[in-house]
């Protein structure tokens, strides 16, 4: 009997219940692995923040254009009960494969570099 965990075993789901409700989307959106984004905001989101582009994912998609991050094409987030919750958009796996290696040799050149330029540059 082996101790490993099988990583791709789901252990549990919640979709919501009337004591915790939640809107999907659609069932693409229900899909998503949602966390709880207590990092970024810990605290209640009022509506008119939310409606004022409280919610950053948008401008980080020229993070995933620039970077070519394989893992994901999107970082979206979603109000749920006041809170925000947060989700990864996956790649496909065929576009994941190709953007892999330009992700190493970008984010490289980055983390070598980055501290002389932002040093000269500002």
């Amino acid at each position: 009997m082996s101790d490993q965990v099988d990583p791709n075993k789901v252990l549990a789901t919640f979709y919501g219940d009337e004591e915790f409700p939640v809107e999907w989307k659609d069932e693409e959106e229900k899909k998503l692995f949602w966390y709880y984004d207590d990092n970024h905001c810990p605290l209640p989101i009022t509506p008119m923040w939310w409606s004022l582009n409280g919610w950053w994912g948008p401008s980080l998609d020229y993070m995933y254009r620039r970077f070519g991050f394989p893992l994901g094409k999107a970082w979206i987030g979603k109000r749920i009960n006041g809170y925000l919750y947060s989700a990864i958009v996956p790649r496909e796996d065929e576009s994941a494969a190709m953007l892999g290696p330009y992700y190493g040799w970008i984010m490289g050149t980055y983390a070598q570099n980055f501290l002389e330029w932002w040093e000269e540059r500002y």
